[in-house]
């Protein structure tokens, strides 16, 4: 089946996001059904049987994961995308034990990458692999619980969970590198968003190989963090940030550019700096933002 003879439900609460992705799609389909409401879809899903689903996750009265969970009673083949401006465990796990065929994380900012998921889910039902029985499917959405879906490193949520581990019972001590891209917004608004995710996604895999002994974690836009576990020695420490920083400061090609890559980093140790994770945390964060300003591509032990 291609997409272009598919109808697709399109399940959006937001108006304007339903707008977007309705025009973005609509060329790519011969039909789109379109609701604004978990309650509403159900109802066009039973009059007329789409081929395909893509549904936000967080919506008033009847939810995405609700939703599907209706659907798949009633029909264990149909293919179903979830939408979420969100990456939280919880949901992903959820929707893994529906056995959803995949999950796009908001806003969509390249249409390409949601039309292959698209096509991926309707060509595993053409080849007869259902997906109730898509073991690969259902580990994909479980690895996306714990991995950043743009970079491929550890995720916020794996961060605390790592962070938990070592400030619980063992107590373990170790050094938390607080890691802050120096340029990514100067790239989004000169080269436009699709750079800024390529910076991101050298960035992370440059610094993960220079430090790949060691966890790493992307934790927000342009944040991650490094934990080097059983070191709070400063010289050792000092080593190994100063061959992250040279890890990165060739850049990384984009079409006929080359954009530059420096970071700012805090460092704070655990228990000496801090005993508690929340205080080592924001106080190696701040350490961070005392390396900038003495004016980037640098690091600071937290004070």
């Amino acid at each position: 089946m291609k997409l272009s003879k598919s109808t697709l439900l399109l399940v959006e609460d937001n108006q304007e996001t339903r707008e977007l992705i309705a025009s973005l799609l609509e060329p790519h389909f011969y039909r789109i059904y379109i609701a604004s409401s978990g309650e509403e879809a159900l109802r066009i899903y039973r009059q007329k049987d789409p081929d395909i689903i893509l549904s936000d996750i967080y919506m008033p009265g009847k939810t995405g994961l609700e939703l599907a969970q209706t659907i798949r009673r009633e029909n264990r083949e149909i293919p179903i995308l979830l939408l979420s401006a969100h990456n939280d465990t919880e949901t992903l796990l959820q929707a893994a034990n529906l056995t959803i065929d995949g999950f796009v994380i908001k806003p969509i900012l390249e249409i390409d990458h949601l039309l292959q998921r698209l096509r991926e889910a309707v060509e595993r039902i053409a080849s007869g692999k259902a997906s109730s029985v898509d073991g690969e499917s259902i580990d994909t959405l479980r690895s996306k619980a714990y991995l950043d879906a743009l970079t491929g490193v550890a995720n916020a949520h794996s961060f605390q969970e790592k962070l938990k581990e070592l400030t619980g019972q063992t107590a373990t001590p170790f050094s938390l590198l607080y890691i802050d891209l120096d340029n990514l917004k100067t790239v989004n608004d000169r080269y436009g968003h699709s750079a800024g995710d390529r910076l991101l996604q050298s960035f992370a895999k440059q610094i993960r190989t220079a430090g790949e002994e060691h966890f790493f974690a992307r934790v927000g836009g342009d944040e991650f963090v490094m934990i080097i576990e059983d070191i709070v020695e400063k010289e050792p420490i000092r080593q190994l940030v100063e061959t992250l920083l040279k890890s990165v400061e060739n850049g990384t090609a984009y079409r006929e550019s080359t954009l530059p890559i420096s970071c700012s980093i805090g460092i704070c140790r655990y228990p000496i700096d801090a005993p508690d994770p929340a205080e080592l945390v924001d106080r190696a964060d701040r350490a961070m933002y005392r390396a900038k300003r003495q004016g980037k591509n640098t690091y600071t032990f937290c004070s």
